[in-house]
């Protein structure tokens, strides 16, 4: 059966859309495995593990890779049904499809929900592991120092935060921040930040 201008039309656009979401597939896997094996961020992987067997950003390399593999899946059926114009083909990619932005909605609503405890907690986690672990625990201090360079700072809010620190006592100095690094901290309070 011939199709119409039309049905030849929106066949195309489904096709095209699917090649691109079949692409930020492979994107969103490659991302994910980026993100496990360079080198720097896995330096600063160590900053956001709570103890040896809980590493947030591995998880969330991990989820990126597994988001990537559905998205793939679900573009591999959207173009696969829209070429051969299978409807049990297109009835999965379409149900994938709902799955995916019921996920989406979910997430973006716990985003909400939890953001503020969230980074309230990864601050208090930071402080504590600068007080306990700086400059006695060697991959800890060089992603502590890898992550003050990278983002131009000095403790988790200022310099203040090596105070009562484990580094402090034993070393019997305080960190000295770097001028490069109070630039931020001099930014948020000109933007009304602080």
């Amino acid at each position: 059966m011939a199709l119409s201008c039309g049905a030849k039309c929106a066949k195309g656009v489904l096709i095209s859309f699917n090649l691109i979401f079949w692409l930020s597939g492979c994107a969103l896997i490659a991302f994910g495995i980026f993100i496990l094996i360079e080198e720097e961020k896995s330096t600063l992987f160590r900053l956001f593990q709570v103890d040896e067997n809980y590493a947030h950003l591995q998880y969330l390399a991990f989820a990126f890779i597994g988001i990537g593999g559905l998205v793939f899946i679900v573009g591999f059926f959207g173009c696969c049904g829209a070429m051969q114009e299978n409807k049990c083909m297109l009835v999965a990619y379409f149900i994938f499809l709902f799955i995916i932005l019921g996920c989406e909605l979910a997430v973006g609503v716990l985003a909400v929900v939890f953001q503020e405890r969230g980074t309230s907690e990864l601050e208090e986690k930071f402080k504590e592991t600068l007080k306990t672990k700086y400059g006695l625990d060697p991959p800890i201090t060089q992603a502590i120092d890898l992550a003050q360079t990278k983002f131009e700072c000095c403790g988790v809010r200022d310099g203040s935060d090596y105070a009562d620190s484990s580094w402090e006592a034993e070393t019997e100095r305080r960190k000295e921040c770097e001028p490069h690094m109070l630039r931020v901290e001099e930014r948020r309070s000109a933007w009304g930040l602080s």
